[in-house]
């Protein structure tokens, strides 16, 4: 397991994670997925950015607390006989080589919703208690649903189509610096702050 720094999206690290070949329980991913998103954020970006992009503006605790919590609502209730442990151990593999090269809009929820821990069963339309029981990672009110597609309503948390992403309430492109956001992930220079999509020249999220 990583030992870590500050605290962003991800955890400060020393090592590279666990060695041996187990697969992960959810519990296990759950730690380690959030370790390596508050990584990415505390060796990438500087002091400034850790205040916009990582949960609990930079506080390794207050990062891994958010993350796990979010890992929980999408996995927390699925059932053992079900959880897919080498797909999960392979997902965090996945996130740690990502990170580590510094990317920006690094998205680990949209990772994780893709790394398919669980084998999900229900089509679009079929009845759904959990997004992790749908093909499309996505169950809305009580119905599979595919991901919202351009201009259509969506909320935090809730899936748009391709690289759209849920902005003021509607599914949108990828906003430009000077744009108003309220997280990274909404901009195309991966930069929040202010209330701003910040010029990517004043971040080091890059490793520049």
């Amino acid at each position: 397991m990583r030992a870590l720094g500050l605290g962003l999206l991800m955890v400060a690290a020393i090592g590279c994670g666990s060695t041996d070949e187990k697969p992960y329980t959810s519990t296990d991913f759950t730690m380690e997925a959030a370790i390596e998103l508050c990584f990415w954020g505390t060796t990438c970006c500087d002091t400034a950015e850790q205040g916009t992009f990582v949960p609990g503006g930079g506080a390794q605790a207050a990062c891994e607390s958010a993350v796990r919590g979010d890992i929980e609502a999408l996995y927390g209730t699925v059932p053992e006989e079900e959880w897919r442990g080498g797909d999960a151990k392979a997902c965090v593999a996945r996130i740690r080589v990502d990170g580590e090269s510094c990317p920006r809009n690094f998205n680990v929820m949209a990772m994780i919703s893709e790394c398919n821990v669980v084998s999900p069963t229900q089509q679009p339309g079929d009845a759904c208690t959990h997004s992790w029981e749908c093909t499309t990672h996505f169950c809305k009110g009580t119905v599979c649903a595919n991901p919202i597609a351009a201009a259509g309503s969506c909320a935090a948390g809730e899936p748009c189509e391709g690289s759209l992403v849920c902005v003021e309430g509607l599914c949108q492109a990828l906003q430009p610096d000077g744009a108003s956001c309220t997280v990274g992930t909404e901009c195309m220079s991966g930069a929040c702050g202010a209330g701003q999509c910040y010029n990517s020249e004043k971040y080091t999220c890059d490793g520049v």
